[in-house]
């Protein structure tokens, strides 16, 4: 069995701990490309995430983000059919009318209904447009976020990534790469929609018949720790399940990592390490 090696940097203190890996194929892919990238980002997550409400900042990213639809529209040239508001209206709808532009077009070079040929100036228009999508989403309760917290509360893991995110280390799933696991598994990769992932994307009310969610799954090199177990508690969660119609669409087992370096990964945590290296041993 293959091992995922762990080195610390803390305050001129080196530290390590260990994650044993399963056999399948995404850590296959994974030990292929860990040791072709020697920068590695170490980032605490925590879910819902929601701002105090800010009515300047949230026209100012609003006005951006017209902007920018604005612009990729003229790059093509094509006609607006989404018509967004002047005014943000307060909810995910045009923010996931916007986010639908960014993937349709950059998955497909479709817009509208309509193929066009990619533009790669209208491309980073819209991966601006999508930066600020996110941002702004930070802004937006809605009651799907309520009924998840008062169920759930917050829900927070330690994703580890490749800084540099080449084409080859990308890997692609599909429902030939479903996998079991069992209680002991506590490391998982998260597949990846487009932008975002399928927790954010319940979370922002996303439709789930969207191509880029039902069939779009995608993974750089990279795993996350459920250090307090709350990805697995979040994905039992049944309107989730219903969401997702009863398939583990959010995650993809990886391995285990001891309970002994998990009260160490804790530590770390608090002391707010960044600094790693992540290597393959045998």
């Amino acid at each position: 069995m293959a091992r995922i090696k762990i080195l610390t940097y803390s305050q001129n203190e080196i530290g390590s701990f260990y994650i044993d890996l399963l056999d399948n194929p995404y850590t296959d892919h994974l030990i292929e490309n860990c040791n072709k990238n020697d920068m590695w980002v170490w980032q605490q997550y925590t879910i819902p995430f929601l701002l105090p409400h800010d009515p300047q900042k949230i026209y100012e990213l609003w006005e951006k983000c017209i902007e920018k639809y604005n612009n990729f529209l003229y790059l093509i040239g094509a006609e607006d059919v989404i018509n967004p508001p002047k005014k943000f209206d307060g909810t995910n709808k045009y923010t996931n009318f916007l986010h639908r532009v960014f993937t349709t077009y950059m998955e497909n070079c479709e817009y509208g209904n309509s193929k066009y040929a990619f533009n790669p100036i209208a491309g980073n228009e819209l991966e601006s447009l999508n930066i600020y999508i996110h941002e702004l989403e930070k802004y937006i309760p809605n009651n799907t976020i309520n009924r998840f917290l008062e169920k759930n509360g917050s829900v927070s893991w330690l994703e580890i990534q490749s800084k540099t995110k080449f084409v080859e280390n990308r890997f692609l799933f599909s429902d030939s790469h479903d996998q079991e696991y069992d209680d002991t598994v506590n490391v998982f990769n998260i597949k990846h929609i487009l932008g975002k992932d399928h927790l954010y994307g319940y979370l922002n009310e996303d439709v789930p018949d969207n191509f880029d969610i039902r069939k779009y799954q995608m993974a750089y090199c990279g795993f996350c720790i459920d250090y307090n177990e709350d990805l697995r508690r979040s994905w039992k969660y049944s309107p989730l399940k219903v969401w997702s119609r009863q398939k583990d669409i959010s995650h993809y087992p990886v391995g285990t990592i001891s309970k002994k370096d998990l009260k160490y990964v804790r530590e770390l945590l608090k002391r707010g390490v960044k600094n790693i290296v992540v290597e393959v041993i045998s």
